[in-house]
């Protein structure tokens, strides 16, 4: 019987029973406050049974309770907070714009922010002898060049033209192009390092060949330099064994006359361009030098120039004052000559032994000689066209030993002149691998590539400048230069030369055969963050540029 009873409850379920479980379901499942039940433990009764109304918790009863609102204050509460919210972003955008201005006016050539970004690449004079481009994306452009893409890029070089074109192969090639005097393959004529001296003794050439090759050279040297007063070409270099020299137009640099700038000098060299009227100054000492205060002026100013550190000021002063002891004989600075009296010998016969010449000598080979302090800088038409008669007829420029005996100095141009050589950089591609994190000695480290450019050869500053803006747009903005710079040249870098910027205009870019952006960088006055220094890393990041 009881068998029968559990039958009898247990019965089959009607569809509208069925529908009335599932509707029940899906209530429970909305109420977050409500346990979901299985739907087994759910009855007909349950099912059935009419809950009664839930009640708002949060409505007033009593009107006693209810709060007093102000409707105009309230009103003017949130126009009140309205208007705040809108003069803070009146007031940020007027600090964002005044930040901008105030960069703007600090930073020659670029705006520059407060943690030393710009919005240009950096205009560098010294002499680059190669680089390394580095960045995430792929640069086998550069490397595979189709053959019309490179003939494109050498006429437009050649020609002047296509410089607005937005293919990257012919731009490349163009940054890579140079015109050159002398050109010889079997020797390398940049840069002349000492090394080269010491292990050829004797020249290569023949007597009759290194005649008829600088016969040649002062052909080229007088050519280039007419091209350079007739406006025709920005500028040129002239790399010789012992100094560098450059030749500037009016506007370059931020100059407002034509120049020269030569570095390292000597006492030799001063001396020489002194018989030779050349009047010149030298922009990191605080006093013009002329030919009779030379070296009045290196003892007194060089303590007071502009690239020396602390160290090189202290050691100055006291040399200062050694030579001051010399010069009166007091102290133990009259040894020498003592001794030679006592001895019956005639000072005169010794003037090595001379104290004044003594302190000349460590004032001209410990400071100024060979230094970027020595630079000389030549303004004016006239003094150019003396320092270009000098060198035209000078013969120690020259060397007479070593492998460049008889070869002239080399010129390096970015416009053509007569007797000039068209010369291409080398430049290879490469891929490398990179490990991430401080600890890369650790085996599962990751790996990161990279794509890499190798450029070989002497880099003039509108190529490394070219080189910037076509990377800019082909990397998107994302790139780093690694550069190794010929270190005498490192003093063309001087803020000191030029007094302004000179306007220049995109006739005067064509006439150049450089793109408008580059001239106008090469227009504008160095920063006096780099005076005597050369770039050598350049990090290029959201097409922002930041340089050491």
């Amino acid at each position: 019987m009881e068998e029968a009873a559990d039958h009898n409850t247990k019965r089959w379920l009607k569809p509208e029973e069925i529908m009335q479980r599932r509707r029940a379901t899906r209530t429970n499942s909305t109420n977050d406050s409500r346990k979901r039940r299985p739907l087994d433990d759910c009855t007909t009764e349950t099912l059935n049974r009419k809950t009664a109304k839930r009640q708002n918790p949060f409505i007033i009863t009593s009107s006693k309770d209810k709060p007093e609102i102000d409707e105009g204050k309230s009103k003017n509460t949130v126009e009140q907070r309205d208007i705040i919210d809108i003069n803070d972003f009146i007031e940020r955008l007027d600090t964002d714009a005044n930040k901008v201005r105030e960069i703007e006016e600090e930073k020659v050539g670029g705006v520059m922010d407060q943690d030393g970004w710009c919005d240009c690449c950096p205009t560098d004079w010294s002499l680059k002898t190669r680089l390394r481009v580095t960045s995430r994306r792929s640069l086998a452009w550069c490397s595979h060049m189709k053959t019309c893409r490179e003939a494109d890029g050498l006429c437009g070089f050649v020609q002047c033209t296509g410089y607005q074109t937005e293919d990257c192969q012919p731009a490349f090639k163009r940054c890579l192009l140079q015109w050159v005097y002398p050109s010889l393959p079997w020797l390398q004529l940049f840069p002349r390092t000492q090394s080269d001296v010491k292990h050829h003794s004797t020249s290569e050439l023949d007597p009759q060949c290194c005649t008829a090759l600088q016969e040649e050279w002062r052909e080229s040297f007088r050519s280039v330099y007419h091209m350079l007063r007739s406006d025709r070409c920005p500028f040129f270099y002239l790399c010789a064994a012992h100094f560098t020299v450059v030749f500037r137009v009016k506007g370059m640099g931020g100059s407002a006359t034509i120049h020269a700038l030569l570095t390292p000098s000597t006492k030799g060299i001063r001396d020489a361009l002194s018989r030779e009227s050349v009047q010149y100054s030298m922009p990191f000492m605080s006093q013009s030098c002329t030919p009779s205060s030379d070296v009045t002026a290196a003892t007194t100013n060089f303590s007071s120039a502009a690239p020396c550190n602390t160290e090189t000021v202290s050691r100055t002063d006291k040399d200062c004052d050694d030579i001051d002891s010399y010069s009166s004989g007091s102290g133990d600075t009259t040894e020498p000559h003592d001794w030679l009296e006592s001895m019956g010998l005639d000072t005169t016969a010794f003037p090595t032994l001379d104290p004044n010449q003594i302190a000349l000598h460590k004032l001209r080979v410990g400071h100024i000689d060979d230094r970027p302090a020595s630079m000389l800088l030549i303004s004016g038409l006239l003094n150019v066209q003396a320092l270009f008669n000098y060198l035209l007829n000078s013969t120690t420029i020259i060397p007479v030993v070593g492998a460049h005996a008889g070869i002239p100095p080399t010129i390096l141009s970015p416009r053509p002149f007569e007797g000039a050589t068209l010369k291409c950089q080398r430049a290879r591609y490469s891929v490398i691998q990179v490990a991430q994190g401080i600890d890369s000695k650790r085996e599962d480290r990751a790996m990161q590539q990279f794509h890499c450019v190798d450029i070989s050869g002497p880099i003039l500053p509108h190529q490394l400048v070219q080189l910037c803006q076509l990377l800019d747009t082909t990397q998107d903005g994302d790139y780093s230069v690694a550069l190794a710079t010929h270190k005498p040249t490192v003093a063309f870098n001087c803020s000191m030369v030029g007094n302004g910027n000179v306007e220049m205009t995109e006739s005067d870019a064509v006439r150049y055969g450089m793109r408008w952006e580059t001239l106008q960088l090469l227009s504008k006055t160095g920063s006096e963050k780099m005076n005597g220094l050369g770039t050598r890393n350049v990090l290029c990041t959201e097409h922002l540029y930041r340089w050491t």
